[in-house]
């Protein structure tokens, strides 16, 4: 059976609709993407920061071991001493 006139008109229409939805999803997913691009940069800089304070912190670290041991010298002099 032949498709009739307004049965083409009313795909080419559907057609239209579907690349109209498709072209508005289309800008929303590029939005999206730019702001996914966006957070990831901010990320990147987050993390850079974080592994400064990482750094910082190991180094105090350190310095409180080292504090430690020196501690524990000085108490075992001063257990001696007594």
């Amino acid at each position: 059976m032949p498709a009739t006139e307004a049965q083409v008109d009313s795909l080419k229409e559907d057609i239209r609709a579907l690349s109209d939805t498709v072209s508005e999803i289309l800008v929303t997913v590029n939005g999206l993407v730019v702001t996914v691009n966006d957070h990831g940069i901010r990320l990147d800089r987050v993390e850079g920061r974080l592994d400064k304070v990482e750094g910082r912190l190991d180094k105090m670290d350190g310095r409180l071991d080292s504090m430690d041991g020196t501690l524990q010298e000085i108490l075992t002099l001063v257990k001696r001493g007594s």
